[in-house]
Parts: structure tokens; C-alpha cells; sequence
């Protein structure tokens, strides 16, 4: 189940002015000519908004697809605010997959320059220091644990590319808490992806 909403750009247009009350038509003819009314530039804010069904087997099957659709609107331009329904988070019903990570990861890829395109990424988590987290000599990814990670695109020629996605947990007040807090407690989580090459944040 899918659903796309795009506003259209709007312009204002100021109002023409009312001609001047006079007390003869002498003065009406003598007065100096009214402003011709000016249009403002147009502004356009596109917003976009996508039903997961992260609960629902059947339906979830899609989010492949719809991830790559929403990656493209939101790295294009197309729309300025992405609003999920029914999104799984850190894996609850939607079989160990964290609808959001996906859709940044994909945002990442697609945000890739072209001799990046096809390039393997590996992931490690990054501890409270924001160091990676090694395990006897080896990169540990768990998201359940540890509440960021770095992705690391490599290319043929041996480039990198690196994208640092961080996640804050907030209490049903909205007060920052420790992310182990449980989802109980604390039922909100703010997703942030800075892509460090090209310096952007989503």
C-alpha cells in the first residue's frame, strides 16, 4: 500500500490598489498614476507520505521498492518533509528489519557519486565515543545495542565513502534517554544520517 502526496508550487499575487476617493474629477485626473502591482515569487514545498505496513506480511513485502521510490523523492528534491505510517523500529514486526536505517542506507546509495554506483557497503556500530566497536580484531555491527553506526561505501579503486547514522530515544515527555531505555518507557526514536564526503544531513 503505497500513497504519494505532492503539493503544487503557489504564487501570491499583491492586490491591485483602489483607486484614490477624490472630491472632483479635476483632482481624479490630476492625481499621479497608481503602482502596477508586482507578483511575488513563487514558493513550492513538496511533502511526501508512504504506508509501510510494517506490520502486515503481505503488504511489507513491498518495502524494497518503496524505499528506492522514496529515496529518489527525497535525494532529487521532490519533496521537502517524507512522513512514514505503520514503520518497524529496530526490527518489531517486520522480521529483524529497521524500516528507517533501510530507507537512510538507500538514500546513502543513491547519494553515491557514479564510480560508487554498485559498491559494496560494510557497517560497524560506534560506541559512545563514536569509535568503531571491535571484537577480537573484528568490526561488530548490532544495532540493537549500540544506538549508531557508520556505513562504509569502498570502490573499485579503493575510495570510501562514509555515511554516520545516529539514534536518539525520547520518553513519551520528549526528554532525551539513554537508548537501552525500553521502548516502553521511552516509545520515540529520531533517526539522523550525515553523509560525511558530501557533508549533508537527512
Amino acid at each position: 500500500m503505497i500513497g504519494h502526496l505532492t503539493s503544487k508550487p503557489f504564487s501570491k499575487t499583491a492586490p491591485k490598489p483602489k483607486p484614490s476617493r477624490t472630491s472632483s474629477p479635476q483632482a481624479a485626473d490630476s492625481a499621479a498614476p497608481a503602482p502596477r502591482a508586482t507578483a511575488k515569487s513563487a514558493r513550492s514545498f513538496g511533502a511526501g507520505t508512504y504506508n509501510l505496513a510494517a506490520g502486515n506480511n503481505e503488504y511489507s513485502k513491498g518495502f524494497d521498492r518503496t524505499k528506492r521510490l522514496a529515496a529518489q523523492q527525497i535525494v532529487s528534491g521532490e519533496v521537502s518533509v517524507m512522513a512514514l505510517q505503520e514503520v518497524g523500529v529496530n526490527g518489531r514486526n517486520t522480521r529483524g528489519r529497521d524500516n528507517n536505517e533501510e530507507l537512510l542506507e538507500e538514500v546513502f546509495r543513491q547519494e553515491l557519486p557514479r564510480d560508487f554506483r554498485g559498491a559494496d557497503i560494510d557497517k560497524v556500530s560506534l560506541d559512545d565515543n563514536g569509535q568503531p566497536v571491535m571484537r577480537d580484531g573484528q568490526p561488530v555491527y548490532s544495532p540493537e545495542r549500540y544506538a549508531d553506526s557508520r556505513y562504509t561505501a569502498t570502490n573499485d579503486s579503493g575510495a570510501t565513502q562514509n555515511m554516520t547514522l545516529t539514534r536518539d530515544r525520547f520518553d513519551s515527555e520528549g526528554r532525551e534517554v539513554p537508548f537501552d531505555t525500553s521502548a516502553a518507557e521511552a516509545p520515540t526514536v529520531a533517526y539522523s544520517a550525515h553523509l560525511e564526503e558530501q557533508d549533508k544531513t537527512y
